[in-house]
This record gives structure tokens, sequence and C-alpha cells, in this order.
């Protein structure tokens, strides 16, 4: 009898050490790295498992913070390419803070040889070229990749009188985000010869005359010589119409819509935009007064360059 009762303690004692023990064992797994495809495999279902969530109530805020690296499977470079002053910084914050997704710059990356180089987490880059050369044979690349790309487009005046800007206030060393000194650093003569004159000033017209022929050659390329997929978007339209970044987003893949969770973080993004107007540099009144006065120097030029990016994109269509 004694002998039975012994038998059953011992038994018992090694089922609990067997449970204890593979509880820790199991316990430690939960801390320990997934191997390399596991944690891939991971990373897909991640994205697709809030399809049942309900909808995240989240304060608009901080769900519009989150920004993280896109899948890396199948992984394709997609490209925003804009001349300068065409509003590439304002659509790279926006499409982050709409897709909860990372957006990069060539830019960042000066020291690579050629796209295929780039870090393989941005929805997309974005990029002047050929406006403003960058890193090795781009060109190229493009022509023997699967490229989606979007083009951003403005009236050449509007995107040079602003990039015009934007180079003043970086050499005062006065640049910020929202442009908070700008009242500071210019004045009429800025821009107009004098202020008794419509005439603009040297500089301006400089500026000008190299803009006009680098942005005629920039949409030459992107229209005419690019062989890969290209969606063409109006500057002016995204203005008027921040849900038209819905359009963008599908192009590259990403439904805005496709989860309560994508749509809560869409109606942010919405209120969000015509709250503040993410991202577009407030308006400053010797700037606006100079810069129509300064137009009608350029009247011709202007109808003349938007005519033949007109030609282009119906030569592309």
């Amino acid at each position: 009898m004694r002998g039975r009762c012994k038998r059953k303690h011992i038994l018992a004692a090694t089922i609990s050490g067997i449970l204890v023990w593979g509880f820790m064992f199991g316990f430690h797994l939960m801390d320990a790295p997934l191997p390399e495809k596991l944690h891939h495999n991971w990373l897909q279902y991640s994205e697709s498992r809030d399809l049942n969530d309900t909808v995240n109530f989240e304060p608009c805020d901080s769900l519009l913070e989150k920004v993280s690296d896109v899948n890396q499977s199948d992984y394709r470079i997609q490209l925003i390419t804009a001349s300068p002053g065409s509003g590439s910084d304002w659509c790279y914050s926006a499409m982050a803070m709409l897709t909860g997704h990372t957006t990069d710059s060539v830019y960042n990356y000066l020291h690579s040889k050629s796209l295929d180089e780039l870090p393989h987490r941005a929805l997309y880059y974005k990029t002047h070229w050929p406006f403003m050369r960058h890193f090795g044979p781009v060109d190229k690349y493009l022509s023997t990749h699967p490229v989606r790309a979007v083009l951003l487009l403005r009236n050449p005046y509007d995107a040079g009188f602003s990039e015009f800007v934007r180079q003043a206030v970086s050499s005062k060393n006065a640049y910020s985000k929202k442009y908070l000194n700008v009242e500071s650093i210019f004045k009429e003569s800025s821009f107009l010869e004098s202020n008794s004159s419509d005439r603009p000033s040297r500089e301006l017209r400089n500026h000008l005359t190299r803009f006009f022929k680098n942005w005629r050659s920039h949409h030459e390329y992107w229209l005419k010589n690019f062989t890969g997929s290209l969606k063409v978007v109006q500057y002016s339209d995204l203005v008027k119409d921040v849900t038209l970044f819905q359009d963008i987003a599908n192009y590259f893949g990403f439904d805005v819509t496709s989860t309560p969770t994508r749509q809560r973080r869409f109606q942010c993004f919405l209120t969000k935009s015509r709250e503040k107007e993410v991202m577009r540099r407030p308006r400053v009144a010797v700037i606006e007064n100079s810069k129509e006065k300064v137009r009608n120097s350029y009247k011709e030029k202007i109808a003349e360059e938007l005519e033949y990016l007109e030609s282009c994109v119906e030569s592309r269509s």
C-alpha cells in the first residue's frame, strides 16, 4: 500500500515538473526572436489582420502620427516626381499621414549610385529628377525596371516663384517647416526692381529664366520619354480637393477604405487637412502682392509653356 502511494506521489511530482518546465519554456519562446521567415509572414499578416476590426476611436492627432515602414514582400520602387516648388513636400507629408506608411526622398541617399540601392521601406520616394540630377544612371534604371510614378504638375510661374522664395529663405538660415520668419526676410524690392515698378528684379528674372528651361525638360522627360506607369496629378486640383490624395494612395496599392481602421484614418486626415492645410506655407502679403505684379511680365511665357505641357499630356494619353 505504501509503495503504491509513493509511486502516485512520484508520478504527480513528475507531471507537475513537466508542466512547470513546459510553461517556462513556452514563456521563454514568447520573448525569443522569431526566425526570419516566420517573422516576415507575421508582418504580412499584421497588415491584413484588422479586416474584422471595429472602428478605431483613437484621437486623430495620435493616430495620424503613427507611421511605419511598408511590407517588404514583392517590393517595387514607386516615385512622386515634380519640379521644385510644385507641392512634393506637401504630398510627402500628406501621404504619410493618410496611409500610415513611410514616405521618403531620394535626396536622403545621395551616396547611392542607383535607385535599386534605396532601402525597401517607403511607400514611395520623391524626386525632382531630371530637373535636379542625382546618383548615377537613374534614366537607365527607369527604362529597365517596372516603376510606378506620379507626376505632380504646377503652373511653371507659380512653381518657379515658390522655389525662389524657398531658396531665399534657406540662404538666410531662417528655414522652418512653417516659414515662421518669412516676413522679416523679404521686401518688395526682393522681387521688383523698385517699389514703383512692376518689372522683376534681376535676381528673380535670372532665376525664372533658368527655371522655365528646366521645367520644360523635366516634364518632357516624364511625359514623352518615361516608359513606365505614370499617373498625372494637377497641384491645383489637390489644393481644391484633398480627397484626391485617395486616388494617389490607390495608385500606389493602398486602399484607404479597406478596413475600419483605415477609414477612420482617412476621415482624420480629411479633418486635419481642412483645418490646418497640412504642410502648406502661410501666405505673406509682400510675397503675394509682388507675385501677381511679376506675373504680368510673364503672361506670354506662361501661356507658351502651358500649351506645350498640354500637348505632351495629350500625346502621353
